[in-house]
Parts: C-alpha cells; sequence; structure tokens
C-alpha cells in the first residue's frame, strides 16, 4: 500500500502546474466573498453557486456546503494560486485509495484482493477529472468510504451517520448510500445473522420446509432494515432540506429539453458508454460524444442496446455463476448500479455530454474489486497462475500510470481543454 500511495501521488504530481478552469474559475477566482467569514452561514442556506447572484438565489440546484467549506478553508491557506489547491485534492484522493483497500479488504476478506483492488483504483485514468477538476466527488467518497468502513466494521455507529451526512453534503450523488448498506446486509449477514438462520431452518425441519426458509427470510430482511433505517432518516431529512432551500426535490428541466419517457429510453445507451469507459480507459478525457436521446423504443439503437446489456450479464452470470464467490461480485455489480444511478438522471446534465468521467470515480470500486478478486483466485491455482497474474497487473499498473500521467494536461488550461473537445469532438468550441 505504501508503494501504491507513493506512486499515485507522484503521478498525480502532475496537475500541480494545472491553472484553474471552467467552474474552478468562477467558483474560486471570481468568488467575491470567499475571502469574507460570510461566505459560510450563506453557503450553509444557500444553493452551491448563491454568490454569483445573491439577490436572486437560488442560482443552481446544487446544495453543497461541505464543499463549500472546502473551498473557503483551501482559499484561506493558498489563495488563488492552483497548485496548493491541487495538493490538498491529491491528498483527499490518497485518503480515498487507502480506504478503498480497506473496504475491499473487508468485503472480500482477503488482503490481497484489496491491495489490487486499490491499485486500480488508485491508477485508473477515469479518475483525473475528479481528482483534477470536479473536487466533489473524491470529498464525497472519503466521506462515504469513511462511514462505509465503520459500518463494516460494526465501530462508531453515530461517526458513521455523521461521515453519510458529510457526503451527502459534499455531493449529492451520495444519497444512495443507505442502498448500498441495506445490500450489504441482505447478501452478507452477520454471523449473528448465520446463526439465526441456522435456528430458523431447524425450526423448519420441525414445521416444513417453507416454514423454515420464510422465517430465514424475514429475519434476513429485518435485519437489513435494522442496518438501514438510520441513514435512510438522514437522507429524509436531507430531502426536506433540499426542499426548504429550493422550493423543489429534484430539478426538472423545462423544454425543449427531453421528456422522462426519452430519458427512460436513453439510459441503457448512458449505462454502455460508462461501462465502455471502464474497459477502455484510453478514451478517459474532458468530454464525450453526446448521446441523442432515445424516442421510440422501436430504434434499432435502443433494442441493439438491450440485448448488448443482457448478453453482457448472460456472460458475466455465466462467468461468475459458479464461484465460491459469486455473492461477492453481485455485490460488486450492485455497488456500481447504485452508485452510478444518480448520474442517469439525464434531465439534469441535458444539453451536454451524457457520459461524464467524474461520476465513475465511486461506481468504479465495485469493477476494482470484482477484477482484482477473480485475478487473485486464479494466481491461487498454481504458480505459472501466479506469474502470470504477477506480470500482468505490473503491466495494468504501468499502462494505467502512463494513461493517467498524460490525461490530467487536458485540464491543464481552458486552451488546452477546448484543444482536446475540439479535436475528439470536432466542430465549433463547447467552452
Amino acid at each position: 500500500m505504501a508503494v501504491i500511495l507513493a506512486t499515485t501521488a507522484i503521478v498525480y504530481l502532475h496537475c500541480i502546474g494545472n491553472q484553474f478552469i471552467g467552474d474552478q474559475l468562477g467558483s474560486i477566482v471570481f468568488n467575491r466573498y470567499l475571502a469574507s467569514w460570510f461566505y459560510l452561514p450563506k453557503a450553509l442556506v444557500n444553493d452551491d453557486w448563491w454568490f454569483d447572484n445573491p439577490q436572486h438565489v437560488p442560482v443552481s440546484s446544487y446544495y453543497r456546503p461541505i464543499l463549500s467549506l472546502w473551498l473557503w478553508i483551501n482559499y484561506h491557506l493558498f489563495g488563488i494560486d492552483p497548485a496548493g489547491w491541487h495538493a490538498a485534492m491529491i491528498a483527499v484522493n490518497l485518503i480515498v485509495v487507502w480506504l478503498v483497500f480497506r473496504v475491499c479488504t473487508v468485503l472480500s476478506g482477503d488482503r490481497d484482493a484489496g491491495i489490487l483492488s486499490a491499485m486500480l483504483f488508485a491508477l485508473m485514468p477515469a479518475h483525473a477529472e475528479a481528482v483534477v477538476f470536479a473536487f466533489a466527488p473524491p470529498i464525497s467518497a472519503a466521506f462515504a468510504l469513511g462511514a462505509f468502513d465503520l459500518y463494516l466494521r460494526r465501530r462508531a455507529k453515530i461517526l458513521s451517520l455523521g461521515l453519510f451526512a458529510c457526503a451527502m453534503l459534499s455531493y449529492e450523488s451520495a444519497v444512495g448510500f443507505p442502498v448500498l448498506i441495506g445490500a450489504h446486509a441482505l447478501i452478507f449477514p452477520s454471523q449473528v445473522e448465520i446463526e439465526t438462520d441456522s435456528r430458523s431452518n431447524s425450526i423448519g425441519e420441525r414445521e416444513g420446509p417453507e416454514a423454515g426458509v420464510a422465517s430465514s427470510v424475514f429475519r434476513r430482511l429485518a435485519a437489513a432494515f435494522a442496518e438501514t433505517w438510520p441513514y435512510g432518516i438522514l437522507v429524509v431529512l436531507y430531502l426536506f432540506l433540499r426542499m426548504w432551500i429550493f422550493g423543489f426535490v429534484f430539478e426538472k428541466s423545462p423544454p425543449p429539453y427531453p421528456t422522462s419517457n426519452q430519458v427512460a429510453l436513453t439510459i441503457p445507451l448512458a449505462i454502455v458508454g460508462y461501462l465502455k469507459l471502464l474497459v477502455m480507459q484510453w478514451k478517459a478525457g474532458p468530454a464525450h460524444p453526446q448521446i441523442e436521446y432515445v424516442i421510440s423504443s422501436a430504434q434499432p439503437r435502443f433494442y441493439f442496446t438491450i440485448a448488448a446489456l443482457c448478453g453482457s450479464l448472460a456472460v458475466l452470470a455465466a462467468v461468475i455463476g459458479f464461484s465460491r464467490h459469486r455473492w461477492l461480485y453481485l455485490y460488486c455489480i450492485l455497488w456500481f448500479v447504485i452508485t452510478i444511478a444518480p448520474a442517469l438522471n439525464l434531465n439534469a446534465i441535458a444539453g451536454g455530454p451524457t457520459v461524464h468521467d467524474r461520476f465513475l470515480y465511486l461506481p468504479s470500486m465495485g469493477f476494482c474489486l470484482m477484477a482484482a478478486d477473480l485475478a487473485v483466485n486464479f494466481a491461487r491455482g498454481g504458480p505459472m497462475r501466479a506469474k502470470i497474474i504477477r506480470i500482468g497487473a505490473v503491466a495494468v499498473a504501468i499502462g494505467y500510470a502512463a494513461m493517467l500521467f498524460s490525461v490530467q494536461a487536458y485540464w491543464k488550461s481552458a486552451s488546452a481543454m477546448d484543444h482536446f473537445r475540439l479535436d475528439r469532438l470536432g466542430g465549433d468550441s463547447l467552452l
């Protein structure tokens, strides 16, 4: 882990010389309130961009007071020198990598799988946008993974709840966290619940199989609810807070943006876009081709996409179905689906690219854990297999590190990002 963290820090040092660009200019350089103590209390009761037009709030539909606090602290530490801001975000990313190691080690029950998961996560090129440009995903992920680590280790429940609250107040995508807890409690019952299930099965032997199975399912659902409801209460409070601040919970896009039916039909294409980015990491960058919204389910690209997704799931089920770790792999898939779900609210990003690298930051942990566990278990099949995996892991690490080092230059300046967008997408400037 020390080598992984050191390598990650060295590779990300390439972004230290990057300038402020895009939204960073508005929220940091041109934010005239950031130097004042007045900024903090206003950030608690207003949207994320209130300072852009204080007389007419809300300006945006984002409520991220913890991110605002981060901006305020960094401004008073580094002023408007981008180097300090990037160094601070690299430190946050290293914390997230360490937490990925801890969480994946507990989930897999294997330290080697935890280390390999952390390596894949740390050097993944698609994470560059979140660390170098977006800021919010790593901060929220640090809080969310900290809360999840405490939950897994059955420690400091109050602190876990507090960290989860901070995750939501940093980045709204964290609202799906209670579903992760519930899914884990159902798929990986604790030893107490296993013993309870054993007693239930004993009862079933006396009263019939249906009674034992029903009792086991009920107890497991009750245990999952008991684990989940405190986090769910925080989500409800957070949604009420958004209602109080904005007057709505979720922003509705005005015409001519897509209808709800068009969004629903387009979601499978967006999922495929994220899966392609996970596999083809060389596609990482600040812009991806916009997915045209599907008008009807009769369109070939819609049912071809559904067929491709179903085929991929069938192949995946065939590969992992007979593995003794199949429940872990199921949870990895659920981790990806649950954490990527907020990014599939396509109405919120209508008019721009449908797929963004930064949305993959936390969801990619499920992919990293599944790949790492499969590799580690394959390596234990014999010396030759172990050698293949070692060589492969080193090759992937070198390839990822090279791509990650290179991709950070896309956010070096506004002109560099604009040039990349023009080169990849063609046409006029998107800035």
